[in-house]
Parts: structure tokens; C-alpha cells; sequence
């Protein structure tokens, strides 16, 4: 009983804090902010479900009946829930630091390049991030566009690629829209839709995407 009870006040702190978190990041508007604040997050999920599964196993570990077949397969059926809580919050936390490691070395090393959004879809198991598809106009490689004095420059060849964001700042995107992002050209998949902070135009909304490089925007 007294493990129950204590596994009850883990999960209503956990949720307390969680709130807390939810609050800042409805706040917040600045995307590396967005980022740390969405790691926190799934960390802390994490935490609350390992923190659960291990009271769990404690309490049917330490019940005077012994660990039975029948206290087995209580604890796998109990522990099912926290477990998979545990695993989405590695899961998510993990995916959330490699896009920002991405998004660093994007701002560090990238250039600009015209995008536009194909797709905006729910991550499984994380209704709070969204996998955002995009195509983005990569510079023609130099070296097809061939010899001579008949030689024309190739257009901009289109590349796929998509990354994880947290749903705050997905939400400002739309599908078909045209952005600008910032792509490192030999390596597509390390880009970010975001400028750096205080890199936003004046008088723009903060944390506002930019508009396509060399694009018109329509009202």
C-alpha cells in the first residue's frame, strides 16, 4: 500500500512539473529555447516512467508472498504503462537532441536556400512534435553542369528531407508554404527552418519564419 501510494505522488509530481514545463514553452518564442525546453520535457517523461516501473518492481520484489508466476505476471502487466513512457521519453528526447545538434551546425555552417513544405505530420507516440517535410533548392553540383562554350548552368536540383520539431514551432508552418532555410549543402538532412536569435527581421513577429530567399510573399 505504502508503494502505491508513493508511486501515486511520483506520477502527480512528475505531472506538476510536466505542467510547469507546458506553460514555458506556450511562453517561450525563440525556437533554440523551443528545443531545450521540448528536451526537458521527454527527459522528465522518461524519468517519471522509469521512476514508476522501478517502485513497481520494488513493491512485487519485496511482497512477503515472493515473486511468484503469479507476481511476474502482475509486475509485466503493471509495468507495461511506465515502461512505454520511459521508452517514448528516450525516444523523444533523443530525436529532439540530434535535430538541435543539426540546427547548430546548420546556423554554424549553412547557407540559405529556398523551401518549401510538403508535409506536416504528427510524431507517433509524441502529439507535441511534428515531422515536418520539406523540399528544399539545393545549388546545381558544379561538376554536371558540363564543358564548353554551350555549357548552361543546371537549376537548382530538389532534395526531400524532413526534421522533428516541437509543435510550437510547427505550427507557424503551413503545407505549400514557401520559406527560406538553412541548409548545410553537402549534407541536406542538417538544416533548420528557424533563424538564429535576434537574427529575425525588423518587425517581424517574433520567432516568425523568414520569407523564401528571391521569393515574392502574398498577403
Amino acid at each position: 500500500m505504502g508503494a502505491a501510494i508513493f508511486a501515486i505522488c511520483v506520477v502527480l509530481a512528475g505531472v506538476g512539473s510536466l505542467v510547469g514545463l507546458v506553460h514555458r514553452i506556450e511562453r517561450t518564442e525563440e525556437p533554440d529555447e523551443h528545443y531545450a525546453l521540448a528536451i526537458r520535457f521527454w527527459r522528465r517523461v522518461g524519468l517519471v516512467g522509469g521512476l514508476v516501473a522501478a517502485i513497481l518492481a520494488y513493491a512485487l520484489l519485496s511482497s512477503p508472498i515472493g515473486f511468484g508466476s503469479v507476481a511476474a505476471a502482475t509486475f509485466l502487466l503493471m509495468s507495461l504503462p511506465p515502461v512505454a513512457v520511459l521508452a517514448a521519453g528516450w525516444r523523444n528526447s533523443r530525436a529532439l537532441r540530434r535535430q538541435a545538434e543539426r540546427r547548430r551546425r546548420a546556423l554554424a555552417e549553412g547557407k540559405p536556400v529556398p523551401a518549401e513544405v510538403v508535409a506536416l505530420r504528427p510524431m507517433s507516440f509524441a502529439q507535441d512534435l511534428v515531422v515536418v517535410e520539406v523540399d528544399l533548392e539545393l545549388p546545381a553540383d558544379r561538376s554536371e553542369s558540363g564543358q564548353g562554350y554551350r555549357a548552361r548552368p543546371l537549376p537548382p536540383r530538389r532534395v526531400r528531407t524532413r526534421q522533428v520539431a516541437p509543435a510550437e514551432l510547427a505550427r507557424r508552418l503551413a503545407v505549400g508554404a514557401r520559406v527560406t532555410a538553412t541548409v548545410v549543402p553537402d549534407e541536406p538532412d542538417v538544416f533548420t527552418l528557424w533563424p538564429a536569435h535576434g537574427a529575425l527581421a525588423e518587425g517581424s513577429a517574433p520567432g516568425a519564419l523568414p520569407p523564401a530567399a528571391g521569393r515574392a510573399t502574398t498577403s
